[in-house]
């Protein structure tokens, strides 16, 4: 309320605001937020879907084997809620199952994603590039210096073909569809 006063936007990041118990309808989330899957210190939307950030996290020492295996656990849940959350906003795409969550998230599900987050009741909402094209693997993992290769991942693609890029530009078209909508 207080950033809100001072005409300051928050963040609601989508893989904070729910979990295994459900995810919120992101249509009503405050106005005074920016809307994103997740930030650049995050797992990226394939690297969540697939645990990949949980592994890493475990290949670092972050995370026990023991919690390593909750957190997987957890994870399978927070995936099947949020395939509930895409389907009570028509956004599930065909074939798939609350019930069954595939083991990645493929194109049409990274765009039902950002569909849902062009939905919200934000301001803002940002396509993360990384989300888009699909990247598993997180530009910056906080904790780590020489871990990980922060901030020299390349992209799939490289910039002076973004504009071409069909996966980039269906991710854009399925968020702006959804900006557009009443």
């Amino acid at each position: 309320d207080r950033m809100a006063a001072r005409r300051l936007h928050g963040c609601a990041v989508l893989q904070f605001e729910g979990g295994p118990q459900g995810f919120p309808d992101p249509a009503g989330w405050r106005a005074e937020t920016l809307a994103a899957f997740g930030t650049h210190d995050t797992p990226t939307l394939a690297g969540w879907w697939a645990g990949e950030d949980l592994d890493l996290r475990e290949r670092l020492g972050h995370l026990s084997p023991g919690q390593a295996a909750d957190e997987r656990d957890a994870r399978a849940q927070a995936r099947a809620a949020l395939l509930r959350r895409l389907a009570a906003a028509g956004l599930l795409p065909p074939g798939l199952s609350p019930d069954a969550p595939p083991p990645a998230a493929d194109a049409p599900l990274r765009d039902a994603v950002h569909a849902l987050l062009g939905a919200s009741g934000s301001d803002l909402a940002a396509l993360q590039l990384d989300d888009a094209l699909g990247a598993t693997q997180p530009q910056n993992v906080p904790g780590t210096v020489e871990e990980a290769p922060n901030w020299r991942r390349r992209h799939a693609v490289a910039p002076d073909a973004l504009a071409r890029d069909e996966t980039l530009a269906a991710a854009v078209r399925a968020m702006a569809a959804s900006r557009a909508a009443p």
